[in-house]
């Protein structure tokens, strides 16, 4: 996807402002929190202190749905009223600050999960505690389920200000694990206690816990969407969200969505969290086309820290996740991200492919695609990410999957609209996985018709089963082409320098052309037999194994599936024999010597 820097700037100052987080359409509040803090013991010199406080509501996605800014105007006590509290389980975030308005340093904070919608909290600035409440309490879950714990100062029933970095945790019982920042993942059945130490007064707390055995249910289909946005598309990640929750789930279609944010200087300081975290999407009948950052999903696994989203691996374990906590008779993936067709990156970091991960400059190589998809065979494969839709890529996942959905061209940051792509799935769940893939054409097409006319659009669905067959005419194409080079010469840089390519722009210059369109040219271009024949057979090919294909005026020449036609001086040759289609064709031959 192509980054949309300027939106995403206006996103970040949003988030970084006291204030209502709003978006994503009505607050859906069913209550008002009553929070009321007492500054009467601030120069106490017991516990910490501060001027301001930032209170904070979030919603089980984590996302603020109201806050506020509480200077200390008074000496003794003051009571806000928050909305935004949502049914079940909330977040109330609270810090505390040494100036006012939130300015200097952040002296202590105060986190508790909160389950009554119309809850009042009481606290107090300068007091020390003398216990320590853990929340939520008490707590069922499922194995391989994740919940964040949260340890809380407390005197004589009425919250004080801690820190949480000076709670360490431990558990009882072998049914869960816990990480150093509170999260516990239930590893088996059963019932114990999560225990959080203030390690500087060496008072203990903990919550009762019960882990029960997972449950899987059947459907009709489970979308998986690795959904990285560890990188400069935050605000799409959002839109998208927003898009598939205006779906929902149910019981024929689910999404499962792992998601990943990172804290990034001027490019993404204030995630609604840092770390990956897995989502099963469920419905909101909100604005399915907000940027504001508002996701109502339910938070089924948080991951934590240290998950590399542009590790083949870390792709193959949430393939294998999905698929055994949503069992469906067919499977769809979506890899969300940038993309830069079969190749490495054309600037540093070099070696980022597809699924780019800021945290770790590291990306998924085309040729350890097939490694991550592992024995799993996918209904529908696609890429929401630049460039894709080429035959290099095409061939290392054929055996993989049905059909392959994505784009010849650099696709808009926005991507796949979601709702539009997939509604189809949730009017008619048993139709087939070919007729259901034209929704990312058809989707792709309708939305990008009116809002972004000045952007090429492309998009297709290969059938995998043609491939082969595709790759044979291809192979018989570059031989020819290598065997008449001399005399083809002028007529293939002619075609380079005329015909479209594909994602070149001021920062990039590659030679991604459409398979079809270059058939054509050399055609029309020569009357050597080998050649013309094979470029017929080429296109006979093509036309087969493309079922669906869409494309605005900008890509007027655009047939569904691209090809790497570089010249032999700016083909990276090294990287290309790693792929399948250079040990299946004799395509590499011909870029080895093409003019």
């Amino acid at each position: 996807m192509q980054p949309r820097l300027a939106l995403f700037a206006l996103i970040s100052l949003i988030f970084s402002l006291a204030g209502c987080g709003g978006g994503g359409g009505p607050a859906m509040s069913s209550g008002s929190l009553t929070y009321t803090t007492d500054w009467s013991l601030r120069n106490s010199g017991r516990g910490v202190t501060g001027q301001s406080q930032h209170i904070m509501i979030l919603n089980s996605a984590g996302t603020i749905t109201d806050s506020r800014v509480a200077n200390q105007d008074t000496n003794g006590s003051v009571t806000y009223h928050l909305s935004g509290t949502p049914a079940g389980e909330y977040l109330l975030k609270v810090e505390l600050f040494s100036g006012r308005d939130n300015t200097g340093v952040k002296t202590g904070e105060l986190d508790v999960q909160v389950t009554d919608a119309n809850a009042t909290v009481d606290t107090m600035v300068g007091e020390d505690l003398s216990a320590v409440k853990v929340s939520p309490t008490p707590t069922t879950m499922s194995v391989d389920s994740s919940k964040q714990f949260y340890g809380a100062g407390v005197f004589n029933g009425t919250y004080v200000f801690t820190k949480q970095s000076d709670f360490t945790w431990s558990q009882t019982g072998d049914f869960s694990t816990i990480t150093n920042s509170g999260v516990a993942t239930g590893t088996a059945a059963g019932t114990g206690s999560v225990r959080a130490l203030h390690v500087p007064s060496g008072i203990l707390g903990s919550a009762r816990i019960t882990v029960n055995v997972f449950t899987a249910t059947q459907g009709k289909w489970t979308v998986m969407i690795f959904l990285n946005s560890a990188n400069n598309l935050i605000p799409d990640a959002f839109l998208n969200m927003n898009q598939m929750e205006h779906l929902g789930q149910g019981s024929n279609v689910r999404f499962v969505v792992q998601w990943k944010q990172i804290r990034q200087v001027g490019v993404n300081e204030s995630p609604t969290f840092e770390g990956t975290r897995r989502y099963l999407v469920t419905h909101d009948s909100s604005n399915e086309n907000d940027f504001s950052g508002v996701v109502r999903s339910q938070l089924v696994q948080d991951m934590g820290d240290g998950v590399d989203m542009g590790n083949a691996s870390t792709l193959s374990d949430f393939i294998n996740y999905s698929k055994s906590h949503y069992p469906a008779d067919h499977y769809a993936l979506v890899i969300w991200n940038h993309g830069n067709g079969w190749q490495r990156g054309t600037k540093p970091p070099a070696y980022r492919g597809i699924s780019y991960d800021d945290e770790f400059n590291s990306g998924i190589q085309t040729w350890q695609l097939s490694q991550a998809l592992g024995s799993t065979h996918l209904d529908i494969l696609s890429y929401d990410a630049c460039l894709m839709q080429m035959i290099e890529v095409a061939a290392e996942v054929r055996d993989h999957c049905d059909f392959i959905a994505c784009s010849e061209e650099n696709t808009p940051a926005a991507g796949y609209p979601y709702n539009l792509t997939f509604a189809n799935f949730f009017s008619n769940p048993t139709d087939t996985p070919k007729n259901l893939s034209k929704g990312f054409v058809d989707g792709s097409l309708a939305y990008y018709a009116s809002p972004h006319p000045s952007e090429a659009i492309t998009q297709s669905v290969i059938d995998t089963t043609k491939i082969a067959s595709l790759e044979t005419a291809v192979d018989a194409l570059g031989a020819a082409l290598k065997n008449n080079k001399v005399a083809l010469t002028s007529l293939v840089q002619q075609i380079r320098a005329n015909a479209h390519n594909f994602g070149d722009d001021a920062f990039h210059t590659r030679f991604y052309y459409d398979l079809y369109d270059v058939a054509t040219r050399l055609k029309a271009g020569t009357n050597i037999a080998e050649v013309t024949d094979a470029a017929t057979a080429v296109q006979t090919a093509v036309t087969n194994a493309v079922v669906w294909e869409g494309h605005n005026t900008l890509s007027s020449n655009s047939k569904g599936i691209a090809i790497d036609f570089s010249a032999a001086d700016n083909w990276p040759q090294i990287d290309y024999a790693q792929l399948r289609f250079a040990h299946e064709t004799r395509w590499d031959d011909w870029l080895s010597v093409a003019p």
